[in-house]
């Protein structure tokens, strides 16, 4: 019974609806999905260094990606001339 109390006395938690931290996830996510990875880059290189430190792994992943994706499209456009 005492577990139910919460929610029989009408109390409940609120969860704030702007939290910076949540927001800026989901605009990097979203950013992401929509395959802009050298924007995702530079929303990462305006976080303060213990940020980037945290995602310093997959900045480097996604530097490398784009570096690839940059030869591809030179060695694409190499094989059309």
């Amino acid at each position: 019974e005492g577990s139910d109390r919460g929610a029989a006395d009408g109390a409940c938690f609120v969860l704030p609806l702007d939290n910076p931290e949540d927001n800026f996830i989901k605009r990097l996510r979203d950013t992401v999905r929509a395959g802009d990875i050298l924007a995702a880059l530079d929303e990462l290189a305006a976080l303060p260094a213990e940020g980037q430190s945290a995602m310093e792994i997959w900045m480097a992943k996604a530097k490398d990606y784009l570096a690839a994706e940059q030869a591809l499209a030179a060695l694409a456009a190499s094989v059309e001339e």
